[in-house]
């Protein structure tokens, strides 16, 4: 019997906080290069639930004012991902890592899209930044 290989859904988010910034993290599963914060979607749990569990399991951060903003994908020879993307602001909780990523922390609008990203991060900053620096006065 052949075993069919579906493609995995994970949803994302750029998080951003009171100053504008927006929260990236080294991602181990992603050669260390920055990534938002997210993860896969479980059986039953709708896209937002999932966002705000992962979110907080990764990130000890909650996150609210969730807005979707588009449907991104990556496909390997191995893998094949359905990214369900968001934004949403940080609305509580100190950020307290857990072992999916490392040296998380808020960067500037200008800054973020300058640093080692994994492409469907890129591709959601560069989706997200001129939305993001027309809400925050330009940042």
């Amino acid at each position: 019997m052949m075993l069919r290989r579906l493609p995995e859904v994970v949803v994302g988010a750029v998080i951003t906080n009171e100053l504008g910034q927006v929260f990236l993290m080294k991602g181990a599963k992603w050669d260390d290069m920055l990534i938002v914060p997210g993860g896969h979607v479980e059986f039953g749990e709708s896209l937002e639930a999932a966002l705000v569990r992962e979110v907080k399991e990764e990130t000890g951060m909650f996150v609210s004012d969730i807005r979707f903003v588009g449907v991104d994908e990556l496909t390997t020879d191995s893998r094949h991902f359905v990214f369900i993307n968001y934004v949403g602001v940080h609305s509580g909780g100190h950020v307290a890592l857990n072992h999916e990523g490392s040296d998380g922390r808020f960067y500037d609008l200008a800054g973020a899209i300058s640093e080692r990203l994994a492409a469907p991060t890129r591709r959601l900053l560069e989706a997200v930044l001129p939305q993001l620096r027309n809400r925050n006065g330009r940042r």
